[in-house]
């Protein structure tokens, strides 16, 4: 299966596999979790992913039971401490040729936080309406 985007995905290879990374995240704070997932399974067969927030929380538990191509899965979750582990991993429930789980696009960011074309088209509109009221003041 190719990537959603670019030329790299992380593939998980029939059985249980699991990829982490230590984020630094402020205690306390919203953090939008985002991820692209899809699947190769064997008939008769079946793949899990597990998606775990801090080492202990689950946020996604899903099983594939045939397969399906690149969904988008986002969840909102909070830090509690300076460091958040982030986990996916794979359990392959039956060991099959082709049980495979591919994970792309994978982002952690703050919650709340306006994205660039969200920031342009306020700003943009804001200006618009000091415009009017400047227009407004003069007459």
């Amino acid at each position: 299966m190719s990537p959603h985007s670019g030329n790299f995905q992380a593939i998980f290879l029939g059985g249980a596999n699991t990829l982490t990374q230590s984020l630094t995240t402020t205690p306390g704070a919203s953090y939008v979790v985002d991820f692209w997932l899809a699947s190769s399974v064997a008939s008769g067969t079946t793949e899990q992913a597990v998606v775990f927030w801090g080492g202990f929380t689950t946020i996604f538990n899903h099983l594939f039971t045939s397969s399906s191509g690149y969904t988008e899965y986002t969840f909102n979750v909070t830090a509690s401490t300076a460091t958040t582990v982030l986990a996916f991993k794979s359990v392959n429930g039956g060991f099959g040729m082709g049980n495979n789980l591919f994970l792309d696009d994978d982002s952690v960011t703050p919650a709340g936080v306006p994205d660039a074309g969200s920031t342009v088209s306020l700003l943009g509109c804001a200006l618009l309406g000091l415009t009017a009221l400047r227009r407004k003041l003069s007459c």
